[in-house]
């Protein structure tokens, strides 16, 4: 029986990383040393992964795979990243990928200078300037770092995030952000400011939930706007079109307004309705204490 002696060599020579599970695959192949270089239509498959590019070359001693020229990696669930070029680190079963956007299914996008992947883990680690890019909500977020948890379809954004409409409706900056896909739920906490043309809503920690969609403070709120401002432990902002349409605050309701006289009203509650994001109807329920002060004019109003 005759053995292909290339062949041979070639099996003898990577039999260690047999156990890590890949298949590399080219047109042309060349051996230098303890390095396998590997040219045209290049097709690298390691669990649910493939890699497609035009060349590659193995360091067997180092057990890396680089790829150096732009490449396409998919995932058989429907993730597309394309790149300039990476690493592949066989013995830990980790990308290493340089100037890339990651896709999944034409939802959404992540830019980013590089991304780490963990294929045990399924976890996609990115960092240098990442952006996250819906086009289905139409906004971006920009955060120092952002994980994605394929298994468990969150993606997080860690440390100094800013949210930011395709239209500029409104825009939030968080601490950390948390996309829940699985609950269809935008979770937003540490320092979180979300700013209007018309107001500005402060709290610790806020939810979005897209399926409604409304906004809801979990931690005390404080709202500013023109001349007004509403404080309380919990408050719903409900959205149409990305336009503030109604407002309900729940437990120690503060309201205060400085137009031409001063007003404080203390409530349990309160509803108001808006028009362009403008307060249009306020209604307070269960009042416990209200205070008007009138202003006195200055000289120049006189």
């Amino acid at each position: 029986m005759k053995i292909n002696k290339t062949l041979a060599f070639i099996i003898l020579f990577f039999l260690p990383e047999i156990f890590y599970a890949y298949t590399l695959y080219s047109e042309k192949a060349s051996i230098i040393g303890d390095t396998i270089f590997f040219f045209k239509n290049v097709d690298f498959k390691s669990d649910d992964y493939s890699l497609k590019t035009d060349s590659s070359f193995i360091l067997k001693k180092d057990s890396l795979i680089f790829f150096p020229k732009s490449f396409i990696l998919e995932r058989k669930d429907s993730v597309k990243i394309f790149a300039k070029y990476g690493v592949y680190f066989i013995k830990e079963k980790r990308f290493y990928i340089n100037f890339q956007r990651t896709e999944k299914e034409n939802r959404f996008s992540i830019e980013s200078e590089t991304l780490k992947i963990f294929l045990d883990d399924s976890l996609f680690i990115f960092t240098g300037k990442p952006c996250f890019d819906n086009v289905e909500e139409k906004l971006k977020i920009f955060g120092d770092r952002v994980e994605y948890l394929k298994n468990v379809e969150r993606i997080y954004f860690k440390g100094n995030s800013f949210l930011q409409k395709y239209d500029f409706s409104y825009s939030i900056r968080s601490g950390n952000i948390v996309i829940d896909d699985k609950d269809s739920v935008n979770i937003f906490s540490n320092g979180v400011e979300i700013f209007n043309d018309s107001f500005t809503i402060k709290s610790d920690s806020v939810n979005y939930y897209r399926k409604e969609p409304f906004f809801k403070t979990l931690k005390r709120g404080d709202i500013v706007a023109k001349n007004s401002s509403f404080q309380g432990d919990t408050f719903f902002f409900y959205f149409e079109n990305d336009s503030l349409k109604r407002m309900v605050g729940k437990n120690n309701i503060v309201f205060k307004n400085e137009d031409d006289n001063i007003v404080k009203i203390v409530c349990d509650s309160l509803d108001g309705s808006f028009k362009s994001s403008k307060v249009d109807i306020l209604k307070f329920y269960k009042i416990k204490e209200s205070e008007l002060v009138k202003k006195e004019k200055d000289e120049t109003e006189k």
